[in-house]
């Protein structure tokens, strides 16, 4: 059995109809293509903006780790200079405490004078050593 296609029919008043709407369609072609450049553009716009944004981002970040940076600088200057000054003050203390120990030595040696010691006695009971 041979299989009989059916006779292609064309329904002229909807290909005229079709036909008579191509100009719309173009309009709404051209519309759209518009319309996808207008977003790509606006798209571009909103990267170059997004990238912008993003460079002023690092650029403050990296203002601020320099701030960091110097902050952890003068801290550490700071802490070397009150190391230096305890160590100065212990430096001083015991100088202090060395000098308190002669000038009592001195008084002691001046009261036994006036209670009248000898000299030489003095000298071997509480001798002066010059530093």
């Amino acid at each position: 059995m041979i299989a009989r296609h059916k006779p292609f029919e064309v329904d002229a008043p909807r290909l005229k109809q079709n036909i008579g709407d191509l100009p719309t369609l173009k309009k709404k072609l051209r519309a759209l293509i518009s319309n996808l450049s207008s977003d790509l553009t606006e798209g571009s716009q909103l990267k170059r903006e997004q990238m912008t944004y993003d460079k002023q981002y690092k650029i403050m970040q990296f203002g601020i780790e320099e701030s960091k940076l110097e902050l952890l600088e003068q801290e550490s200057t700071i802490k070397m200079e009150k190391l230096r000054a305890e160590a100065s003050q212990e430096h001083l203390n015991i100088e202090k405490t060395r000098l308190k120990f002669k000038v009592d030595l001195l008084h002691q040696r001046v009261q036994l004078l006036k209670e009248g010691v000898s000299q030489d006695d003095i000298d071997s009971a509480l001798p002066i050593v010059n530093d």
